[in-house]
């Protein structure tokens, strides 16, 4: 669950913060790890869009 978000966008990046919570208690997670995240959305409808300079092509991935 989404517990804060930054409201603010770093405009080097791009990118801004949030803060989520999860269910930890199989303690896959350590202090100082990062995390892959799926976001699970209510419709199978795309409904997030992003202008396309926002979008971000590498051998490996495509990413915002």
């Amino acid at each position: 669950m989404v517990s804060h978000i930054a409201h603010v966008i770093d405009p080097k990046t791009r990118t801004m913060a949030v803060e989520l919570d999860v269910d930890n208690t199989a303690r896959k997670l350590v202090p100082g790890a990062y995390a892959e995240v799926l976001w699970a959305r209510a419709s199978r409808h795309a409904t997030l869009f992003v202008p396309p300079t926002s979008v971000v092509q590498t051998t490996e991935r495509t990413y915002v």
